[in-house]
């Protein structure tokens, strides 16, 4: 496949003409898609069907900023590769769920295990959540943090905790009480901080 020049040196302005109608701006954006970096990708991915894919990622795209769903259109580069990754994920999952029921798998096992998967869209969600527990994780006392990580998520029995940090049974649950009373209100600090970012 031949690959053409389509750098995009200003998508802000791309978006922009787009939204106007312009044609020109339009015909650039087939070409990114089909020709350009977005096609190569998908052409070094999935080979000769990535003409009907790419066209598949032109009209996402040219639907997502008509619609104004771009918030940030100089983000247009990493929309465009998202809905292009996107694309190659569903095509890959339809050609093996193609590919096993040829081979007489049952549709609701391929089904099953397809949705196990995350999307790219849950990944991140997930790295976020991780990044937050993290951050407060990090905010508690040392001794918080301890009970917190050992009881909930290594998952290890009260006594050994108690015998471990030297504690009674009513100093253990003191101890645990408050700790899990800080680190959901530190949690929902990081939470409300990461909203208000967004």
């Amino acid at each position: 496949m031949k690959r053409e020049s389509t750098r995009l040196a200003d998508p802000a302005a791309l978006v922009a003409s787009i939204r106007a109608g312009e044609e020109a701006a339009i015909e650039r954006l087939y070409r990114i898609c089909t020709a350009g970096s977005i096609g190569y990708y998908l052409y070094r991915r999935i080979g000769a069907d990535a003409v009907d894919v790419s066209r598949d990622v032109f009209m996402s795209t040219l639907d997502a900023i008509r619609r104004g769903q771009i918030r940030i259109p100089g983000c247009l580069p990493a929309f465009l590769g998202t809905v292009a990754r996107r694309a190659v994920a569903t095509y890959i999952d339809q050609a093996v769920a193609a590919r096993l029921r040829n081979a007489g798998v049952d549709e609701m096992a391929v089904r099953w295990v397809r949705d196990r998967r995350n999307d790219p869209e849950q990944d991140v969600l997930a790295k976020e959540r991780a990044a937050q527990v993290a951050l407060a994780l990090g905010k508690l006392s040392a001794t918080d943090r301890d009970v917190i990580v050992r009881f909930y998520v290594d998952e290890q029995p009260k006594e050994q905790i108690m015998a471990e940090m030297r504690l009674s049974g009513a100093q253990f649950r003191l101890l645990k009480s408050r700790a899990k009373a800080k680190f959901g209100a530190m949690g929902k600090r990081a939470m409300t901080a990461s909203a208000a970012s967004a």
